[in-house]
């Protein structure tokens, strides 16, 4: 009896962990979609740049937010997380105060928290990926 629950425990185990493997796989499979925001033609010692620069990183997080649109109320909500998020991270990753400043404007006087665990300066500071 012993040697039958044995067995069966780890055949268990290892369909357990075969299953785990498989989840962890289609997780790479399907990537996050990222939008590049691409900014080294702006000047952010101007309101002009800072407005062209927000306009495009909410352009691509309603690229990136796409996928959870719907008209439901739940979709409409985890569509307007993605967007509020999608945005902050990426002001909070370009880091440059009067962008902040346009975008504490634009969100009644909240700063943008980073979200991301890759938060972080973009390389030379002309792009950023928004996610």
């Amino acid at each position: 009896m012993n040697k039958l629950y044995i067995q069966s425990a780890v055949g268990f185990l290892a369909l357990l962990s075969l299953t785990s493997a498989v989840a962890v796989a289609s997780d790479d499979d399907t990537a996050a979609p990222t939008y590049k925001v691409r900014f080294g033609d702006l000047d952010l010692d101007t309101a002009a740049g800072n407005q062209q620069l927000y306009s495009r990183i909410r352009l691509g997080a309603e690229s990136v937010c796409r996928t959870s649109e719907g008209k439901d109320l739940g979709s409409v909500a985890k569509h307007k997380r993605c967007m509020e998020n999608a945005v902050a991270d990426a002001v909070a990753k370009i880091d440059k105060p009067r962008l902040t400043a346009f975008y504490v404007s634009q969100h009644g006087g909240q700063p943008p928290l980073a979200v991301s665990s890759s938060a972080g300066p973009s390389v030379a500071k002309r792009s950023v990926t928004v996610r």
